[in-house]
């Protein structure tokens, strides 16, 4: 039987990767603009370091 600090640490779990997975949308905005799809990818990149340093955390 699953004590209920394991229950926690799994919805905290699932929280927080939802919670990168909502701030990594918010990087699909490099694609927008005139620049070459080269520039486009490392702006993505660079828009989802947040989320990166989030799932190191």
């Amino acid at each position: 039987m699953k004590s209920g600090a394991d229950r926690v640490k799994k919805v905290a779990t699932v929280l927080a990767i939802l919670y990168v997975l909502f701030l990594s949308v918010f990087a699909l905005d490099a694609f927008g603009g005139n620049l070459s799809l080269g520039k486009q990818i490392i702006g993505f990149i660079i828009h989802l370091v947040p989320s990166f340093l989030l799932l190191i955390l």
